[in-house]
């Protein structure tokens, strides 16, 4: 973000401020458990990439560009979708402000749109794959996704300074609010005289605030007649897209502050005044927890590394599903197949199962399970309660076709395997 905000601003101070509003905006820090989202730093190198192919013609800056837009689609299909789309909005602006690119620059462009295809062509192919069994996003759950024009009021739970004192939240995907100091830097950078790059950052950064608005905006409402955009559930998260627009444009409101100033030594004062107040403005507050770094020894029971597991309770209705991460993160310890799964996506007989399994140890049951290959169970007190695993305990003892292999104790509590009988 420095070398790309340095490119626009031809400010150091600018581009460090710039820095700082993409480093700690708190866009990310919402979607800290999101992995893949985190992932964003490829995306202004990108853009700074394709802007150097736009004025120069450099092939060697196009097949970087196309080689990092494909590095951030590998790193988070959303991201890599949705800036791909901004970046063709960034060159339409600037080829708009500054006039065609020469047409030696034309074959570099080219460059970067083969080498994003190609690589979305391959990393999408286990999602098309999968459509004919989990099917595309629901109208109203793209819906429910799609931010509203208060959203971006509505600040981070992990926000120190603003926490639960803005509008009240609708999930974590919907705290949008990127903080004071971000937008009214945004806003300097738009007052006379207007940089004709700042107009350019300005049009993307709209283009992308209304695509995160999804089904409630336009662009996204046209998008979503596209086969592609029916497989993603959150358009909110272009809120990230326009995370790194408006930083840039943080940078260049906040040169076109300290310039206003008038000495170099208080330009570089109000710099560092501006920094520190973005810092304040966006410090998080966030509450790490230990992670268990190995399984539950009950796994080491299973005597076949290929015996197909399931891990009880399953959630089901109202259940809190996030014990099924928890399951996905013991496999990567025992590696065994396990029936458990989460994800934005379900297998249409995800659902009922876990709707029959509370009434596990029931024929019923043991059939569905079997059905999907299971052979071994492993019952958690943790997750259960100690109440309904003593209950269900007992009930196991009554069930003949289930065989106890053994037992463990576990910082959540007691771990229990059986074996489904054949």
């Amino acid at each position: 973000m420095f070398a790309l905000a340095r490119a626009i601003s031809g400010d150091v101070g600018g581009a460090l401020i710039a820095g700082l509003v993409f480093a700690f905006d708190p866009f990310r820090f919402s979607h800290y458990s999101h992995l893949e989202l985190e992932f964003s730093y490829w995306m202004p190198l990108a853009a700074l990439c394709v802007l150097r192919t736009l004025a120069t013609g450099d092939r060697g800056a196009g097949v970087l560009a196309g080689a990092l837009v494909a590095l951030q689609g590998l790193s988070s299909l959303y991201l890599g979708a949705y800036f791909a789309l901004s970046l063709a909005v960034l060159v339409q602006c600037r080829i708009g402000v500054f006039g065609r690119p020469t047409r030696r620059a034309l074959v570099p462009l080219g460059v970067v749109v083969l080498i994003g295809t190609a690589t979305a062509a391959l990393v999408t192919i286990p999602y098309w794959a999968n459509r004919s069994a989990v099917g595309e996003r629901s109208v109203d759950e793209i819906r429910a996704y799609s931010a509203r024009g208060r959203d971006y009021l509505t600040a981070s739970r992990r926000s120190a300074l603003y926490g639960m004192r803005l509008f009240e939240r609708e999930g974590g995907e919907r705290e949008l609010f990127p903080g004071t100091a971000p937008l009214l830097l945004g806003a300097a950078a738009l007052l006379p005289p207007l940089e004709p790059a700042a107009v350019v950052v300005a049009v993307t950064l709209a283009t992308s605030v209304d695509a995160s608005l999804g089904l409630n905006g336009t662009i996204y409402s046209w998008l979503h007649k596209l086969p592609p955009f029916r497989g993603f559930r959150a358009p909110a998260r272009f809120r990230a897209i326009a995370g790194l627009y408006l930083a840039l444009l943080a940078g260049v409101g906040a040169v076109a502050i300290a310039r206003r100033i008038g000495s170099v030594w208080r330009s570089r004062a109000t710099l560092w005044a501006i920094g520190l107040a973005v810092l304040v403005d966006v410090h998080p507050a966030i509450e790490l927890q230990p992670l268990w770094n190995h399984a539950p020894g009950i796994y080491k029971y299973v005597p076949d590394p290929r015996s197909v597991l399931a891990d009880l309770p399953l959630p089901w209705g109202q259940d809190a599903f996030w014990h099924d991460p928890v399951y996905m993160y013991f496999a990567t310890f025992h590696w065994h197949p396990i029936v458990n799964g989460s994800s934005g996506f379900a297998p249409a007989w995800y659902e009922p199962l876990g709707a029959i399994a509370r009434d596990f140890p029931s024929d019923a049951t043991l059939d569905a399970f079997r059905e999907l290959g299971t052979e071994y169970f492993v019952l958690h007190e943790g997750y259960y309660g100690t109440a309904m695993f003593r209950r269900v305990v007992g009930d196991v003892g009554l069930q003949a076709r289930l065989e106890f292999v053994a037992t463990s104790s576990w910082e959540e509590g007691e771990c229990r395997l059986y074996r489904l009988r054949r």
